[in-house]
């Protein structure tokens, strides 16, 4: 396990090109064979934490939409301030136009809050290839935000989801 730690993490802190906002790194395998648990262990790890500005981890069951995985983001990187269990609270409106403008205001939120930032965003058990394949520009959108060398950190069961992460 030391080993397939230190090569991630390998992957994660090595030089990217300059034009070239973030990369992904995938962590593929069966069910149950660990792959939480080793991004846990390289999240942690202290070369990591000091190499990133901004760490993000976002869980990603297999209903989830990439509005949740946003919202998820979003809390995650403003410390929950704005989101509570990965749920909007808009206090004010429940219809979708206010939703979508609630959206938006976070959406512009997590922006500046990895805006020159080199960012690492864990999506944890990225199951649904489908829906990822559909719905990956978003999250591209919303994270080409920060600097060169930022990563995502994907584990999955599925080889597709990778190739669709790029």
């Amino acid at each position: 396990r030391d080993k397939d730690k230190d090569n991630i993490i390998r992957m994660l802190l090595e030089s990217s090109s300059a034009q070239e906002t973030f990369s992904v790194v995938c962590i593929v395998g069966i069910g149950g064979m660990g792959k939480t648990t080793l991004a846990q262990y390289v999240f942690s790890d202290g070369r990591v934490k000091s190499h990133f500005d901004l760490m993000i981890w976002v869980c990603v069951p297999q209903s989830l939409t990439a509005k949740e995985v946003m919202r998820n983001m979003v809390a995650f990187a403003t410390d929950g301030t704005d989101l509570q269990g990965g749920m909007l609270q808009p206090p004010f409106a429940t219809d979708d136009t206010h939703l979508q403008g609630r959206m938006l205001q976070l959406r512009c939120h997590f922006q500046r809050q990895i805006t020159n930032k080199k960012f690492l965003l864990v999506l944890d058990n990225v199951w649904n290839h489908e829906l990822l394949s559909l719905q990956w520009q978003d999250l591209v959108d919303l994270i080409g935000f920060g600097t060169p060398g930022s990563r995502v950190l994907a584990t999955t069961r599925s080889v597709r989801v990778c190739q669709t992460m790029g």
